[in-house]
This record gives structure tokens, C-alpha cells and sequence, in this order.
């Protein structure tokens, strides 16, 4: 289902800079993939994966973040249409979130003029490091005005 990588490192640094800027917040973090590997057929909501990746989790240590006990979560669990701003990773979420019915008008794509957010899955911590570089300077963009 995703929502090991990008996303969760995207929920702890929102939050750090919500509440550091004043804003009480609710922030939630949600993957969109029904199947994970090519014939293991999951439900939605359904995980093989119990937590983060290890390098997001190592990479929000470093910033004094704690993904330790995030559990990766599928949008089906989520009533999109109670969140003032859904902010995902790129484009091919934002078009999974519409599917699901979320307000299109609400979706931020973040780092939208670079397609969005790499993926770092299987690229090794480097990428995670990037990765994570990308999201904190494309944040407060995507955060204004809440």
C-alpha cells in the first residue's frame, strides 16, 4: 500500500513546522496501493509491511522526529472530504485521491514544478537523504495559509 517512504517523512515534517509555526493541526499520512508485489493480491488496507522503511525512520531521527511506531495505512480508511489540504507526492496520487473522491480543489502536490517527490524505495539511504531535502523546502509552500 505504500505510505513507508515519501509520505510518512512528509507527515513528521509537516508537523514540526505546523506546530513551530503556531498552527494546531491534524496531520495523517495514507498510502494508495492495493498490491504490493506481483502475486501477493491485497485488500485495501491490507499491509505486508508493519512500519516505515528504516531509512525514513533513521532520517526523522536525525531531524529529532520519531516514525517509530508509524503503521502504513491504505486511503480507504480516510473520509478525504474532512481535511482542508491533502498534500501528496505527485501526480499519479493526486489522480488515485480524485478516483477516491477527494476534493480535487484541496489536493497540493508537493514540488509539483519537479513532477513532485522521487521515490526512494530501493535506491539506498542517499536517496532517503534527498528525498527528505526535497520535502522540507517544498513544505512551507504547500502549508501556507492554514
Amino acid at each position: 500500500m505504500g505510505n513507508m517512504a515519501r509520505s510518512p517523512l512528509m507527515m513528521v515534517f509537516a508537523e514540526q513546522m505546523l506546530a513551530e509555526g503556531g498552527v494546531d493541526a491534524i496531520v495523517e499520512s495514507c498510502g494508495i496501493l492495493d498490491e504490493l508485489l506481483p502475486g501477493y493480491g491485497l485488500f485495501p488496507g491490507v499491509n505486508l509491511f508493519t512500519n516505515a522503511n528504516r531509512h525514513s525512520i533513521a532520517i526523522a531521527r536525525e531531524s529529532g522526529l520519531n516514525l517509530d511506531s508509524h503503521i502504513p495505512r491504505h486511503i480507504s480508511k480516510f473520509d478525504l472530504s474532512n481535511y482542508d489540504r491533502i498534500i501528496v507526492v505527485d501526480h499519479h496520487v493526486r489522480r488515485a485521491l480524485i478516483n477516491e473522491g477527494a476534493p480535487a480543489d484541496r489536493i497540493v502536490i508537493l514540488n509539483d514544478e519537479n513532477d513532485g517527490i522521487p521515490d526512494p524505495i530501493g535506491k539506498g539511504h542517499e536517496a532517503y537523504n534527498a528525498c527528505a531535502s526535497i520535502i522540507k523546502q517544498a513544505l512551507p509552500k504547500a502549508l501556507e495559509d492554514l
